[in-house]
């Protein structure tokens, strides 16, 4: 079973140096959330959103696309202190 610890759960979102770039923001931000999700899903960490299985790929899209739209991440705990699962849900 792999483990992922708490202290690498906070998304490290950075500003693009291309500040006036609209595109090349939400690319960077979209890639940093894609790799982050991917890393936790390379784990064998469940990641769901709305109540069903998605890829990072999907969630990534999903969050980029419509951000006003408040899909908010709950990390679920197993009982022996492990991260059991990722659930997003809209807010």
């Amino acid at each position: 079973m792999n483990t992922v610890a708490r202290d690498r759960l906070v998304f490290k979102m950075h500003k693009s140096r291309i500040m006036g770039d609209r595109a090349s923001i939400h690319h960077h931000i979209f890639e940093t959330l894609f790799d982050a999700l991917h890393a936790y899903h390379d784990a064998g960490i469940c990641i769901i959103i709305s109540g069903k299985p998605a890829s990072p790929r999907e969630i990534a899209n999903l969050c980029l696309d419509d951000p006003g739209a408040g899909y908010m991440p709950d990390f679920v705990w197993r009982s022996d202190g492990t991260l059991g699962e990722i659930r997003f849900d809209l807010i």
